[in-house]
């Protein structure tokens, strides 16, 4: 931004994709990863959202995927409680046909 004389007064980087899917996921994988319900969402919607964005979207998202996946399974000891968090659920627990992963 410059002054009505044109001199330089501000200079704003505007936030990217990366930025806003950071700001987006990471303080609800960090504060709710613990919970089932949180975790079952989150996951649901970075899977929606890699796949009906465009593809030069994706990566930002895998690798947020990637990282939920990561704390679960620092989180979660017992193979069945890990598998309840890594399902991905829209509605809530048990809101949906929950799928067993992998």
């Amino acid at each position: 931004m410059r002054s009505k004389s044109g001199k330089l007064r501000l200079i704003c980087r505007p936030p990217n994709w990366e930025d806003f899917v950071q700001l987006t996921f990471s303080e609800i994988r960090l504060y709710g990863a613990e919970n089932f319900q949180i975790a079952g969402r989150l996951r649901a919607v970075i899977e929606y959202a890699s796949q009906v964005l465009p593809d030069d979207r994706r990566p930002a998202l895998l690798s947020e995927l990637d990282l939920l996946d990561r704390m679960l399974e620092r989180i979660y000891v017992f193979p069945k409680d890990l598998n309840l968090a890594q399902t991905p659920d829209s509605q809530g627990l048990g809101g949906s046909r929950r799928r067993p992963r992998g």
